[in-house]
């Protein structure tokens, strides 16, 4: 093998790694977006589900936890 074939092959081996790193990262941040997304549908509904008393002890009013249950999973 020719040095120039060798470092061919070592860049293609930082390419390919960095693609996996670039994959895995998306992976991650889909992930945690998914997790956060569920957790806003969960807490939204539940909010929904509350009596005046409950969302009165937790400071909330009960026109506050419709706003919040009407918005979409994927808004903040």
């Amino acid at each position: 093998m020719t040095c120039e074939a060798i470092r061919l092959d070592k860049c293609s081996n930082r390419s390919i790694e960095n693609n996996s790193l670039k994959l895995f990262s998306f992976w991650v941040s889909a992930k945690q977006k998914l997790r956060l997304w569920r957790h806003n549908h969960h807490t939204r509904k539940t909010l929904l589900q509350m009596d005046n008393r409950i969302l009165s002890d937790i400071g909330i009013s009960r026109s506050e936890a419709l706003e919040e249950a009407k918005k979409t999973f994927w808004q903040k």
